[in-house]
């Protein structure tokens, strides 16, 4: 029997109502935007900057209500080939450009769902055919994906998929586990190290230089001048990841020189591993 089918033969897909922002309201049903989908996870109602609509609803917004275990693919922007599920009981408003895919057995959502997901990066190279990405319902109507004759077949599938991402959930635990260990082990080997140790002002012991961050027109990464840094989101155990580099800086630091971070989070430090230069968000 043929295993591959057409989405549009298995599940419906449409896309949502075009809103116009003078109808959001602060009540009423969530309207579910670009914003509320995070790639790989359940779509959620926002807390923060979630809208909602509060009139009558007519016929053709009747047709974007959301219903448990629909699939919503982003068809726009940089987010374009976003994929989430909708699993709350709850109804909602799906607005444009956003897919909605709806199994026709009503019962295969979760396989169609984990399937697409292996569709993101065709999704993408499709949708980067002009200056804005963007794809049409039309295009993933026609997309073939493997789809086996029996459900029972297709739920073992997801059940396979879902026990090996249970394994990985309990793995990151444990890895943030021993990353929070270790910090406490780092913590207790310097405080050791310091306990009996005479106290001076930083400024006294050591000259302070406080970055200055050049037009961001200057960075590059063609490994072009200095390697630069900003602050703690380069930061590692040790020594910061060179990520960007400028050839016009104002502040510079030598190799082996204290880094630390003067902005949220304060206190962060690294060392130096080259001649650098450094942004705002450290002093040397």
């Amino acid at each position: 029997m043929r295993q591959t089918k057409k989405l549009n033969e298995v599940a419906k897909v449409k896309s949502g109502f075009a809103f116009k922002s003078s109808e959001f309201a602060k009540q009423g049903i969530p309207i579910i935007r670009i914003s509320n989908i995070t790639n790989g996870q359940e779509v959620m109602i926002l807390e923060k900057n979630q809208h909602y609509y509060d009139k009558e609803l007519n016929e053709k917004i009747k047709n974007s209500v959301l219903k448990k275990d629909d699939i919503l693919i982003a068809l726009s922007g940089a987010t374009t080939g976003k994929i989430g599920i909708y699993k709350e009981s709850k109804p909602a408003l799906l607005n444009q450009r956003i897919a909605l895919i709806r199994s026709k057995d009503k019962k295969s959502e979760d396989y169609i769902y984990y399937f697409l997901q292996t569709k993101s990066q065709q999704i993408l190279k499709e949708a980067y055919g002009g200056a804005q990405p963007n794809i049409s319902p039309n295009t993933l109507k026609e997309y073939v994906i493997y789809y086996p004759e029996k459900f029972e077949d297709r739920q073992k599938i997801v059940s396979a998929i879902e026990t090996q991402f249970t394994r990985l959930d309990e793995a990151i635990k444990s890895l943030k586990t021993v990353k929070q260990k270790i910090e406490l082990y780092k913590k207790a080997v310097l405080k050791k190290a310091f306990e009996n140790g005479k106290e001076t002002e930083l400024g006294k012991a050591f000259e302070i230089i406080m970055g200055q961050s050049p037009k961001s027109e200057y960075y590059n990464k063609e490994k072009k001048g200095l390697a630069f840094f900003q602050g703690k989101k380069e930061f590692n155990y040790k020594f910061p990841n060179i990520e960007i580099w400028t050839e016009k800086y104002n502040k510079e630091a030598d190799k082996g020189d204290l880094l630390v971070s003067i902005r949220a989070p304060i206190g962060p430090c690294n060392i130096s591993p080259e001649k650098c230069a450094i942004g705002r968000g450290i002093w040397q």
